[in-house]
């Protein structure tokens, strides 16, 4: 029997994805972010097919997805094969798309010869705008958010995003690798002079990142505060949903409520977190009428996660939802739907694939980024992950809101990395717009993060009750609010590029076959 060698670049890849998936919360990468794709890098380089370039992107892509998300697959709100099935196809599809990208790469080598890899930290831009599109809105794996523990270093956000972050990341990378290459090929000189521009580049940000969080410290002591107020019943996921449990949650939530108010009738904003009224508000006219009556009577505003339904001529929508009660109040339907648990995938585009059930919640998606304001201050909400999308949270900063608000219910994915990650990842939203952010999330990290992006744990997060936070406000606008349209186009018009290119070079590749 004739034994087939082991490819060792492969090997490497997976190493590459162990790696990257690690280095998310809640684990502590630190400067290592800087040194985690140089395995993959290297695979790469001693790679010469389009099937091994595909192959290495698709075991990265897998084994990456895979480390850093297995806890998807322990979703206590489906069944076993849901969870399951959900999973492996959601680490496959990374999997691909890392592998068709790296496709392009191949073919840009005869373009680019051996500086095509400076194109890897546009490509990952890439993959991660394609995470950002509506039906498969994912952008867990942004390569940034393996650096929230960086602070200093992460403090460019405000002109770029979290963009920027994963640019420089993969960039640091890469350049490292040529060092590395260099340094092989005796080329000692230029080697050292490549490493210290790396370093030089990282030590300024870093410095720069430090000093601009001893300014922003220095603002958030005098800048305006509000008072805000967390309500929280921590209710087990299973239990939550069951009728014989409303009245029970419904009336410690406003008993909790009535609590906190008579102790500091000062406080400017309750908030309930993610449905824990545990139903469609607009059918509790009872309970509708509470709320504004204890908001008028109180002089208090409320924010109540709820579901929400529109009727229509014929049929009707129903949304995740928040309801605002205030002098003017109104209602805040989510955006941005979870994949295969909130919405199935194409089904506005294809209403038929509603029938197929996994056990999503089939919800509508809403269509305004709305700012809601109170008596003394203007805020934007945002439910669930939605506070790991960049670009939303910037329309709502941009549209005029002071700080934000984020409820989510992470009971699903109880003590899984999951609960550290989604917390942490709100670190680049509070950067990015300069904007404080109230976190109410249900058997998870409740937290307050400071527009420096500071993270403050509010409370542990078995121990039900109502908690008090003050929370500073700002009106400035960052560069990255102002011009973040401008910043999403032009990533998406440099990859439109790439792959232009790759196409034209594929093409002419296959011609000079044809013609031989």
């Amino acid at each position: 029997m004739i034994k087939k060698k082991i490819n060792f670049n492969y090997i490497y890849s997976l190493i590459s994805g162990l790696l990257v998936g690690l280095a998310y919360p809640p684990f502590n990468a630190a400067y290592g972010v800087f040194f985690i794709l140089i395995p993959f890098l290297i695979a790469l380089e001693n790679s010469n097919t389009k099937k091994s370039y595909f192959i290495n992107g698709f075991i990265f892509g897998f084994i990456a997805s895979f480390s850093a998300m297995w806890w998807i697959m322990l979703n206590v709100g489906a069944a076993f094969i849901v969870r399951i099935i959900s999973g492996l196809c959601l680490y496959l599809l990374i999997g691909v798309i890392y592998g068709l990208g790296l496709v392009l790469i191949y073919y840009l080598r005869d373009f680019f010869g051996k500086y095509v890899l400076l194109l890897l930290p546009l490509l990952f831009l890439g993959v991660e705008h394609l995470f950002l599109y509506e039906e498969i809105a994912f952008p867990w794996l942004n390569i940034a958010n393996t650096a929230t523990y960086l602070l200093n270093f992460i403090q460019i956000a405000e002109f770029g995003g979290s963009l920027i972050v994963s640019f420089l990341i993969v960039l640091v990378n890469v350049l490292l690798f040529y060092s590395y290459l260099l340094a092989k090929d005796r080329k000692i000189l230029k080697a050292t002079t490549l490493l210290l521009f790396v370093l030089t580049v990282v030590v300024s940000l870093e410095f720069w990142g430090k000093e601009r969080i001893l300014e922003l410290r220095k603002e958030l002591e005098v800048n305006p505060k509000i008072k805000v107020a967390l309500v929280y019943p921590n209710l087990i996921a299973t239990e939550k949903w069951k009728k014989s449990n409303f009245n029970k949650i419904i009336d410690w939530q406003f008993l909790t409520t009535d609590s906190l108010l008579n102790k500091d009738p000062n406080i400017s904003l309750i908030i309930w977190g993610e449905t824990n009224f545990p139903g469609y508000l607009e059918k509790y006219p009872y309970y509708y009428k509470k709320f504004k009556k204890i908001s008028q009577k109180r002089e208090t505003d409320l924010f109540i996660g709820a579901l929400g339904f529109d009727l229509l001529e014929k049929g009707y929508k129903k949304y995740n939802s928040a309801f605002f009660f205030s002098e003017i109040s109104g209602r805040y339907d989510k955006i941005k739907l979870v994949p295969f648990g909130e919405a199935f995938p194409f089904s506005s585009y294809f209403p038929a694939v509603k029938n197929i059930s996994l056990g999503q919640a089939n919800f509508d998606r809403g269509d305004s980024a709305k700012v809601f304001r109170g008596r003394n201050y203007k805020f934007s909400p945002s439910i669930c992950y939605e506070g790991i999308f960049p670009y939303l949270n910037a329309e709502f900063t941009k549209n005029g809101a002071e700080f934000l608000v984020n409820i989510s219910n992470d009971s699903w994915f109880e003590e899984t990395p999951e609960n550290s990650q989604h917390s942490r990842f709100n670190i680049f939203r509070a950067i990015e717009n300069r904007r404080s952010i109230v976190r109410l999330a249900n058997r998870a990290e409740n937290s307050l993060i400071d527009y420096s992006g500071k993270l403050n744990l509010l409370f542990n997060k078995y121990q039900k009750g109502g908690y008090p936070v003050t929370v500073p406000v700002n009106k400035k606008i960052t560069f990255f609010t102002k011009n973040y349209q401008t910043i999403k186009y032009l990533v998406i018009y440099l990859n439109l590029t790439i792959l232009l290119i790759s196409l034209i070079l594929f093409f002419k590749k296959h011609n000079k076959k044809r013609l031989k």
